[in-house]
């Protein structure tokens, strides 16, 4: 995946937690700032870029390495799709 690629968040999008085994994944305001902007408009190096504005002078920075992870799981979770 490249820097260049496109998110699209898929149109029904449910959270659920199924018993108390397994894995749990928090969305936090990084997060969830990424999610809000895979609108198909945006390439995930905006999105990159964005943080990076948001989160200038904070020691929470966000890589493109991260980025490019939390794409790959939004993809392989179904959760969003490649424009």
């Amino acid at each position: 995946m490249e820097l260049t690629t496109k998110l699209l968040l898929k149109e029904k999008l449910t959270f659920r937690m199924d018993g108390i085994e397994g894995d749990v994944y928090e969305i936090n305001e990084t997060t969830q700032y990424i999610l809000e902007k895979c609108d198909g408009i945006h390439s995930l190096s905006d999105i990159l870029q964005m943080l990076s504005d948001i989160n200038k002078g904070d020691e929470c920075k966000i890589t493109k390495e991260d980025i490019l992870e939390i794409a790959n799981f939004l993809i392989v979770n179904n959760i969003c799709s490649i424009v």
